[in-house]
């Protein structure tokens, strides 16, 4: 009796311990992008781009680290169209390299139902207010029904 629950205790602190260890650290990447993702960037602002229903947006506009500057919604899309699905900081290899202060801000959005909306972003210091505001970002996003 005494080695069965002795035995069921270490198998149970085993896996209690490889749990812990196996437990993500800190913040993770969004995933990277895949075929049912389309990315956009500076060149598409003031225009449009069309999507199918269960697709990613990715929108990937530079950014500077050091002055503290981000890119945040300025208002809200129509989030029966399209929903905000975080974002992150990515160096390319060449930034990496020259060890660059620049880098780009991704920001993920999942398409939700057909419909048409406007992603209206603004290039500033969080909390800083209109006054801060040193570049904007707008494009048109169409969903268009799956196949």
């Amino acid at each position: 009796m005494l080695k069965k629950t002795l035995c069921t205790l270490i198998t149970t602190s085993l896996l209690m311990l490889g749990a812990c260890q196996s437990a993500p650290k800190g913040p993770q990447p969004a995933p990277p992008a895949g075929r049912d993702t389309v990315t956009i960037n500076q060149d598409s602002n003031g225009g449009q781009v069309a999507l199918k229903q269960g697709q990613t947006l990715v929108v990937q506009l530079p950014k500077s680290t050091p002055r503290g500057m981000v890119w945040e919604m300025d208002s809200m899309p129509d989030q029966g169209v399209i929903m905000p699905d975080g974002q992150r900081r990515v160096r390319t290899g060449e930034q990496i390299k020259y060890d660059s202060l620049l880098s780009y801000q991704e920001l993920r959005f999942q398409t939700v139902a057909p419909g048409m909306t406007t992603l209206n972003l603004a290039y500033d210091r969080p909390g800083g207010g209109e006054g801060e505001v040193q570049s904007r970002f707008t494009v048109d996003v169409i969903v268009e029904p799956s196949p």
